[in-house]
């Protein structure tokens, strides 16, 4: 198998393929059933017409996949929170909500009458109660910085920022700069793209080096470089041939050994590289 392995097709075509608990990792950020609309040159892609039953058809298929110890990293809109549940509770998998994280982003949508939506949440699924989880720790800035006897208690200066900034746990929030269209080293090709930091944070705490890792709604292609930047063998498909020949355009050309090296100075665990 290539280490980076893409697809153009639709993702329940390509699951047909693969053999039944064989993928140790899904990491993947599918249509939210929101009728969602943006810049990409398919923008139906988010009008789902009954998405309780799509929901199901993709986790059916999950579960069948994974590892009986794997784990499925998986974004969703909070408004369809109890149509989520729903499907994964009625497929029989696990949703570990110790592990619940929420994904903070800058930019937010909407609101003329209603709270700003600044949230996306990732669930933590899994087959069963046994599954990898890597220490990972994460470059954080220190809102209150301690000094006992002149010194700063547990904190230092972020060279590259000036901020003050310690090494913490991952929390269940995560606020990470997100991708822009100015951007040099993350461009911001897709409307929903995640940052890499983020999908390297989170392939890091599930997967261990040389394991492979499938997103089956590929979309920017930032699970892809987060898998190469770690050592991991990538699987990815994508559905709409402009977007899917930006993320391979991407994947291909980005610098990794910036990329590597930025990653490096943000996130460390013995699973990293």
């Amino acid at each position: 198998m290539k280490k980076i392995d893409t697809h153009c097709i639709d993702c329940f075509e390509y699951m047909k393929s693969i053999p039944d608990n064989s993928i140790p990792l899904i990491v993947t950020d599918p249509p939210y059933g929101i009728n969602f609309s943006g810049q990409t040159s398919n923008t139906s892609w988010d009008n789902i017409s009954d998405y309780s039953d799509f929901l199901i058809k993709f986790l059916t298929e999950t579960k069948r996949i994974l590892k009986d110890n794997g784990t499925m990293w998986m974004c969703c809109a909070r408004t369809m929170i109890p149509t989520v549940f729903h499907a994964i509770e009625k497929v029989g998998l696990r949703c570990n909500l110790e592990n619940w994280l929420t994904y903070a982003r800058q930019k937010g949508r909407g609101s003329s009458h209603k709270l700003k939506s600044q949230a996306e949440e990732i669930l933590h699924i899994t087959k069963s109660d046994k599954w990898v989880f890597n220490k990972v720790e994460y470059l954080r800035e220190v809102v209150a910085p301690y000094i006992k006897d002149g010194k700063p208690r547990g904190w230092f200066l972020d060279q590259n920022t000036g901020q003050r900034v310690r090494w913490s746990g991952v929390g269940n929030v995560l606020a990470f700069t997100s991708p822009t269209f100015n951007s040099k080293f993350e461009k911001q090709i897709h409307s929903t793209q995640k940052p890499v930091l983020l999908n390297v944070e989170l392939v890091v705490l599930s997967s261990n080096v040389g394991d492979t890792v499938f997103d089956p709604f590929m979309g920017s292609g930032s699970c892809a470089v987060a898998c190469k930047l770690t050592d991991r063998k990538f699987i990815g498909c994508e559905s709409d041939k402009d977007m899917y020949d930006k993320a391979t355009y991407w994947i291909n050309h980005i610098n990794y050994s910036e990329a590597e090296n930025y990653i490096a100075s943000r996130l460390k665990s013995e699973s990293l590289f």
